[in-house]
């Protein structure tokens, strides 16, 4: 354990030196998407009246520290809590409510879960500012420009590059690097068996963190293929294909799924089609809620197809989730807007004995049961919000690898969210992305309208105001 706290204390001095040595665009996706990548699992600090300080935390403060030292500047003009993240200050009102609502014990058979208490309202507003409300300002804040986001893709997929390497011994000797290093299993050995291999985990929580983090990679070398107009573009298309074929070799079919899906649109569809594919995928997160109360979607065709392709075991364990979702819907109907608080009070327990049956999966019933209605807008709309913003200015940006990439960024965050359905695989550099393209679609229009001042005063034009000025002096335009 001795070797995994020092590499967590050790990550805010490297934090520092990265800031001082790199931009702060690239220095800021190096810190997120390495930190993810690199720090140990299943660790963390315990402060009396305070949340857990462990691997997210740890990225997110050493970050904040860091772009305050090195870029405060930009921070300064990001004119902060006047975009998407005021559904963080709603969220973080609505906590208050949460607690106050959550006072009383409830009884369950032998057991007696104890209420909520005022000063749990100081932890709880703390993970949602470190957990969500630092990397989403300091994405928005930090990427800004065109080239800031072909920076965020560059490092995603330099970063698949490179962790294909203990990905590919995993593959070989099974997921052992995390205790060689660290010296411990992060999470059960069993779960990596894939027939007769395994699904590496390297030093991410869970093979599924692993894999989505592949469909990440692959989708950001997509995106440096198709914008990218330098000889490094046959590059690019070879970096997309090898990270596809090691994303196939983990054997992941939903991850696998999700990067068939998105890739083909990267790299060959309308950035308009790219972004009305993110908004459907959006909206299906938004409205799931609804959609499993009044059930719309097919779940029992589903279910058969999962049985055909997937086999028996991986169809019950389907079948066992939806069952989750339907009690826990009933459970969360007791207290719908800001919810019970704590997944110990919010699931379903055992009426003899009180132990608690409910197995979490989906990351929007744990935020539901826990937070309501209320934490669930304000948590997926922080996410999700950026991708209408980019589909109602993506007629005006003009230049063609812009616009790929604000839909490939949009592509990339929906079908993140969209996985936080069957999954609770949560990691912040999802916030970083939305943070991100919250960033570029203001910025990208800002630099486009400077461009063409530049333009014009290149050409002997006036800039408009001073054409306005002249227009006044010269009296009215004859007709034509």
């Amino acid at each position: 354990m001795a070797v995994a706290y020092t590499a967590l204390a050790a990550w805010f001095v490297i934090s520092l030196a990265v800031y001082a040595l790199m931009r702060a665009p690239m220095a800021t996706a190096v810190i997120y998407i390495a930190g993810n990548l690199l720090l140990p699992e299943r660790i963390a600090i315990d402060p009396p009246l305070l949340p857990d300080i462990g691997k997210q935390e740890v990225i997110s403060l050493a970050a904040l520290i860091a772009v305050t030292a090195f870029a405060r500047q930009r921070m300064s003009t990001a004119r902060i809590g006047t975009g998407v993240e005021l559904m963080i200050v709603i969220g973080v009102a609505c906590i208050a409510f949460t607690v106050f609502n959550n006072s009383d014990f409830i009884r369950s058979g032998r057991m007696l879960i104890p209420g909520t208490n005022p000063t749990d309202i100081i932890p709880d507003t703390i993970v949602v500012i470190i957990r969500w409300a630092i990397p989403f300002v300091i994405a928005r804040a930090v990427f800004t420009r065109a080239r800031d986001g072909r920076t965020l893709m560059l490092v995603f997929a330099v970063a698949g590059l490179f962790y294909s390497v203990p990905v590919i011994i995993e593959l070989i000797i099974s997921p052992q690097l995390h205790k060689f290093v660290y010296g411990y299993m992060q999470h059960s050995f069993l779960q990596t068996l894939r027939g007769d291999g395994y699904r590496p985990m390297v030093f991410m929580p869970h093979g599924l963190n692993l894999t989505f983090f592949l469909v990440m990679a692959v989708a950001a070398a997509a995106t440096m293929w198709r914008t990218e107009r330098s000889k490094l573009q046959a590059s690019y298309a070879t970096l997309t294909l090898y990270l596809g074929v090691i994303l196939l070799l983990c054997r992941s079919t939903g991850s696998t799924l999700y990067a068939l899906l998105i890739t083909p649109l990267i790299l060959f569809a309308p950035p308009r089609l790219q972004i009305r594919v993110a908004s459907a995928l959006a909206i299906v997160v938004f409205s799931y809620p609804v959609l499993r109360q009044v059930d719309v979607i097919p779940f029992e065709a589903a279910l058969n197809v999962a049985k055909h392709y997937a086999g028996e075991r991986r169809a019950k364990s389907f079948q066992s989730r939806l069952h989750t979702e339907e009690t826990m819907l009933e459970r969360i109907k007791e207290r719908p807007w800001f919810g019970w608080a704590s997944p110990g009070r919010s699931g379903v327990r055992d009426p003899v004995t009180g132990q608690l049956d409910t197995v979490y999966d989906g990351y929007w019933i744990i935020v539901l049961g826990k937070r309501g209605i209320i934490g669930f807008i304000t948590t997926f709309a922080l996410l999700l919000l950026p991708i209408f913003i980019a589909g109602r200015a993506i007629s005006r940006i003009r230049a063609p690898e812009d616009r790929a990439l604000l839909g490939a960024l949009s592509l990339m965050i929906a079908v993140s969210t969209f996985d936080l359905l069957p999954n609770s695989t949560v990691d912040n550099y999802l916030t970083v992305l939305s943070g991100a393209l919250a960033g570029l679609v203001p910025g990208i229009l800002k630099e486009q309208a400077a461009a063409q001042v530049q333009n014009r005063d290149a050409n002997g034009v006036l800039p408009r105001d001073k054409q306005a000025r002249a227009a006044s002096l010269l009296g009215p335009t004859p007709p034509q």
